[in-house]
């Protein structure tokens, strides 16, 4: 049996060879499904189709490298990956703060951070780079929260940043050098809760894909970053007319006030043909009732005080038991679908019983 990752490999390949794929949403760096967040650090950026796959993550960690020979294998075998020697890139990126240990605050004035591309080769190469930002904290940053202006040095030409994340396509002679100077600022929305800023620009390659990535970091305010903890917590067994109840908990150690709504994507991994589904408990601990929870996802109300606690109660029941074994495993999986780091997803393993 090919598991996950060969199969995400297998497709992945196939689009390279030209075998028609459906469109996708992929950040330069890792790929996700439709419709949802990078878990990663950045905003996620619509690049095309799965014909741009070459040179990035596929799925939880396998990754395909610009050079690399790959060998699809069954799953008892490991995957082969020869990464051949990295060539010189045509376009040269370095990035240098004018001061490193600059602080910035919240609508306060810019860090200055000059970028410089070189082409190495003997002719004109276009230079189109993809500008990303990545928070310390654990919320993940909309396009309110930041902002870069591009000013030019010597003669480099004008560098005008688009809304979506990429630079205007500029033409840099062979064996020149263009500079220019990114001003970084965190704006007024910015976090409360986050105390850093990191400043990327990649260099788009001609397949698409970033060949070349280079990152700065700035200090931001005072804050104390703290995580954001998904939990869950209840019963590990359950049978038909015997359901398991969960308490699920979003507790806020971030070290301020969330003035943003969080989702929550709740999911079960089922075993095999056996049918589970999720229900919630809808109202108080003494008057509510049951609703099954058909669109898979829980809000926290926006206001979530420091280290405050949001909980939801909910109920894994199984809807029919198929097989010929006498339990199965299972597993109930809490995804917070807008913060980082640690404690972002809670994984509650279910024993499924035939019979308790």
């Amino acid at each position: 049996m090919i598991d996950e990752r060969e199969e995400l490999l297998t497709r992945a390949l196939g689009a390279l060879a030209g075998d028609p794929a459906p469109p996708c949403r992929v950040d330069i760096g890792s790929v996700v499904a439709a419709g949802r967040r990078d878990r990663g650090r950045r905003r996620v950026w619509k690049v095309g189709s799965a014909a741009a796959l070459a040179g990035v993550v596929i799925g939880a960690g396998l990754v395909i490298h610009h050079g690399d020979d790959v060998e699809s294998t069954p799953a008892h075998r490991p995957h082969k990956s020869l990464r051949a020697p990295a060539p010189v890139p045509a376009l040269a990126l370095t990035l240098t703060p004018d001061d490193p240990h600059q602080v910035l605050k919240p609508g306060g004035q810019a860090g200055i951070v000059l970028m410089k591309i070189t082409n190495t080769t003997g002719a004109a190469e276009q230079f189109t780079g993809l500008v990303s930002f990545w928070p310390k904290g654990s919320l993940t940053l909309s396009r309110h929260d930041t902002d870069v202006t591009f000013t030019s040095v010597g003669g480099a030409p004008k560098l005008p940043a688009t809304t979506d994340g990429w630079t205007h396509p500029v033409s840099i002679p062979a064996h020149a050098s263009y500079t220019w100077k990114a001003a970084v600022r965190a704006t007024t929305a910015w976090p409360r809760n986050d105390s850093g800023l990191g400043f990327e620009v990649g260099v788009l390659g001609q397949n698409p894909f970033v060949i070349n990535k280079q990152m700065t970091w700035y200090a931001v305010g005072s804050a104390k970053t703290g995580p954001i903890v998904t939990a869950l917590a209840g019963d590990t067994r359950l049978a038909p007319g015997h359901p398991a109840v969960e308490k699920l908990t979003v507790t806020n150690h971030s070290g301020a006030r969330i003035d943003q709504p969080l989702t929550i994507q709740a999911s079960l991994a089922p075993p095999g043909p056996t049918r589970l589904a999720i229900d919630e408990w809808i109202g108080t601990t003494a008057h509510g009732h049951w609703q099954a929870l058909t669109n898979p996802t829980l809000q926290v109300p926006a206001g979530l005080d420091n280290d405050a606690t949001s909980t939801f109660t909910l109920r894994v029941r199984v809807v029919s038991y198929s097989g010929p074994t006498s339990q199965v495993n299972a597993d109930l999986i809490a995804m917070d679908q807008d913060t980082t780091g640690p404690g972002t997803t809670a994984d509650q393993p279910l024993t499924v019983l035939r019979t308790l």
